[in-house]
């Protein structure tokens, strides 16, 4: 499980870097918000409130056009 969590930590990375190439800060900020959780899962280290810290900047800027991240937490 550990491999398939940290294939997805680069997957976010490099979904990040391509929305950053192309311009597209609302792709790149997601990804940027989703891709320390794997790691964290593997580290034992997730809690809720961690996890609604790293969505915060997300959901601020753009939670009010599909979702907000951190109100799926609650």
């Amino acid at each position: 499980m550990d491999r398939v969590l940290h294939l997805l930590h680069l997957a976010l990375v490099d979904i990040r870097c391509q929305a950053l190439l192309i311009n597209n800060e609302r792709i790149a900020l997601l990804a940027d918000s989703m891709e320390l959780i794997p790691n964290l899962i593997i580290q034992d280290e997730l809690s809720e409130d961690v996890i609604k810290a790293m969505v915060k900047q997300y959901d601020d800027k753009y939670g009010h056009l599909l979702r907000r991240y951190a109100d799926l937490i609650d």
